[in-house]
C-alpha cells in the first residue's frame, strides 16, 4: 500500500478511523495483509474501502487480500473470542497510522489454548483426509506437509507467547522451544521447518520415508495441547 493511500484511508474514514496496521509474517507462515480499526463499525467505511481497493495502485507493488476491518468494541472482545487469530495479529502487525490499540490487547491464555486445541484437531482431520485422497504421492505430500507445518507452527508460536517463552524466538527455533516446554522429542517436525525456511520446500524423500514419524509427532503435539486445554500450560 503506497503512502498516498495510507493517508487517504484516514482522511476518507474521518472521525471513525482509529488505526491502520500492516502484516507480513516470516517466510514459513506467509501472511500478508492489512488491518483497519474503526471507532464504530459503519458500513459506509466498507463502501469507502471497497472503492479504494478497486484502484490498481492501492496495494502496490502487488495485489494483496482486502483488509480486515473491525471496530474498537470488536477488538476489546477479540482476545477472548478469537484469541489465536489476534495473538498472531498482535505479534506480527505493524502500526502504520493512528492509535496502537493492539499493543494493549489482552489475550486470555485459557481461551487461547482451548482454541489451539480445536484448531490442531481440525488440522489433523484435514491432514488425514488429504493424505488418503492423494494416495501418498510424494508431490502431493510435499504440499500437504508444507501447509500443515506452517499452520501448526503458528499454533505453537501462540502457545509459546501465552507461556512467555516466545520472545525473540526465531521461526526455526519454535519447534525446539515447544518440545522443551512439552518435554517431547520432535526431530522430524523440527527438520521440516528448517527445510522450508532454508530451501522453501520439503524433500520428496523425507515425505515418503518419514511420513509415519512426522504424523506421529504431529499427533503428540496435539495430545499435549489437549492436556493443556484441560489443565493449563505448565
Amino acid at each position: 500500500m503506497n503512502k498516498q493511500f495510507q493517508s487517504q484511508i484516514a482522511k476518507r474514514l474521518g472521525n471513525e478511523f482509529s488505526g491502520l496496521y500492516s502484516i507480513e509474517t516470516n517466510q514459513l507462515l506467509q501472511r500478508k495483509g492489512f488491518l483497519v480499526i474503526l471507532k464504530n463499525w459503519k458500513f459506509k467505511a466498507i463502501r469507502h474501502l471497497a472503492t479504494d481497493y478497486g484502484n490498481p495502485g492501492f496495494f502496490s507493488p502487488s495485489r494483496l487480500p482486502a483488509p480486515i476491518v473491525i471496530s474498537e468494541k470488536f477488538l476489546q472482545e477479540a482476545g477472548t473470542v478469537f484469541p489465536l487469530e489476534f495473538s498472531v495479529f498482535k505479534s506480527h502487525y505493524q502500526l502504520i497510522l493512528g492509535d496502537d490499540l493492539l499493543k494493549d490487547l489482552k489475550i486470555e491464555a485459557v481461551s487461547l489454548v482451548r482454541e489451539c486445541d480445536r484448531e490442531i484437531k481440525q488440522k489433523m482431520l484435514s491432514f488425514c483426509s488429504s493424505t488418503i485422497a492423494c494416495g501418498l504421492q510424494a508431490k502431493e505430500l510435499q504440499n500437504i506437509l508444507k501447509k500443515l507445518t506452517a499452520e501448526i507452527l503458528e499454533i505453537l508460536a501462540a502457545i509459546l507467547r501465552a507461556s512467555g517463552s516466545e520472545d525473540g524466538c526465531a521461526v526455526t527455533d519454535i519447534v525446539a522451544k515447544f518440545a522443551l516446554l512439552a518435554e517431547l522429542e520432535l526431530p522430524h517436525f523440527d527438520l521440516l521447518v528448517k527445510l522450508i525456511v532454508t530451501k522453501g520446500k520439503i524433500d520428496r524423500k523425507i515425505c515418503t520415508d518419514a511420513i509415519e514419524q512426522i504424523a506421529e509427532e504431529f499427533d503428540l503435539v496435539g495430545g499435549v495441547i489437549a492436556g493443556w486445554a484441560k489443565n493449563g500450560i505448565p
